[in-house]
């Protein structure tokens, strides 16, 4: 058996030597060599699971029409926000008492990852900043206004102040705020809200002292209507 295997072997690598001999490597090779048109798109998702939300939707989803397509399916951009939440927020499967239609999930999916960068990575996306003697009693609500340019604080000692977040420099011991509302209520101040977080010009104020009070941010901050209620007991 072994004299006849002997035998075969010469003649066998011959063969084999004139296939390669009238075949194109180049061509081999080539044909051979992923693409994008004819990647599974298995391989495609997995290299996204990988990415940023940001990177896919404004640079990935560009490289190419086939990118493009897949990454416009809402089932994936659901299941990203899912696994990202670990199925806590939002109850997906519980979403039949919504109307899906107004959900984007695109944009959902980009806001998530935004906000985990941003508390992850809390000493390079945040400032560290310290106020000492604006108020003499515990701050009990504290509000940023205007995307983070406005900060308001509100505390038992009755005041209100207003700040300047922008032009302040963590390295000054000595921060005060750009106006002060001394006795604002006569009750501690519980609780804060504007009428527009964006752009806002009212900022309402609610206290121990029964009365929730509205104050103009443009106009040197004054009070400019006063609610009184009455919480009650049954």
């Amino acid at each position: 058996m072994c004299e006849i295997l002997k035998a075969l072997r010469d003649p066998l690598i011959d063969i084999e030597s004139d296939c390669f001999n009238n075949t194109n490597m180049e061509e081999i090779l080539k044909a051979a060599e992923p693409t994008l048109t004819d990647m599974p798109v298995e391989i495609i998702l997995k290299i996204c699971s990988f990415l940023d939300s940001h990177f896919l939707k404004y640079s990935f989803s560009k490289v190419c029409q086939r990118f493009e397509d897949i990454l416009a399916d809402d089932h994936l951009w659901k299941y990203w926000v899912q696994n990202k939440m670990n199925g806590c927020f939002p109850a997906i499967p519980n979403l039949n008492i919504y109307e899906e239609s107004e959900i984007d999930w695109e944009e959902l999916c980009l806001e998530l990852d935004s906000e985990k960068k941003k508390w992850s990575d809390v000493k390079n996306t945040t400032k560290h900043i310290i106020a000492k003697d604006a108020h003499y009693a515990s701050v009990d609500a504290v509000l940023l206004l205007n995307k983070g340019g406005v900060c308001v604080s509100g505390g038992r000692d009755r005041s209100l102040a207003l700040w300047n977040v922008l032009e302040m420099n963590p390295e000054d011991s000595d921060l005060k705020p750009i106006r002060m509302r001394h006795d604002a209520h006569v009750g501690w101040i519980w609780d804060l809200a504007a009428d527009n977080a964006d752009c806002a010009a009212i900022l309402y104020s609610a206290s121990w002292d029964n009365t929730v009070k509205a104050w103009d941010l443009a106009a040197d901050f004054n009070c400019v209507e006063t609610f009184k209620y009455v919480i009650g007991i049954f």
